[in-house]
């Protein structure tokens, strides 16, 4: 008991357990506001995606520049897959991944983020040619 009466007393408890307080106070009212901030930025996404979509859907030369454009993101995030496994296996990169994965992990970022790039464009295009073979 002496020692928890000990805890209380010390300054860093004390400032440790008022920040605690108050963050469990702040967040619960913080996070209504949080959640819809998010779920307008979502739907104003989505809007103007399909409103974008509406508008290429009957131009058959944007859909295959659109077509070029995902292929283009495909083949970037492929070469830079056959990059970094190259380097991977020549260079003392994998030695990194040895020692820490998450330093391995952040030096291949650009592999994550070709990806996503590609994912996203390829997305797009298959939602505008769902959409142009409904006018068809």
């Amino acid at each position: 008991m002496d020692v928890i009466v000990e805890k209380v007393l010390t300054p860093e408890w004390l400032i440790e357990g008022t920040l605690f307080i108050l963050l469990a106070s702040v967040i619960p009212r913080i996070s209504k506001y949080i959640f819809a901030l998010l779920r307008k930025y979502v739907r104003r996404y989505e809007a103007r995606r399909r409103r974008r979509i509406k508008n290429l859907r009957r131009n058959t030369w944007e859909m295959h520049r659109l077509i070029a454009n995902e292929r283009s993101a495909f083949l970037v995030m492929m070469g830079s897959c056959f990059f970094y496994l190259i380097l991977l296996f020549v260079t003392p990169l994998g030695k990194v991944f040895e020692a820490s994965l998450w330093v391995g992990l952040l030096l291949t970022s650009p592999i994550y983020i070709c990806e996503i790039i590609w994912i996203n464009r390829s997305d797009f295009l298959k939602d505008t040619i769902a959409s142009a073979k409904k006018i068809a």
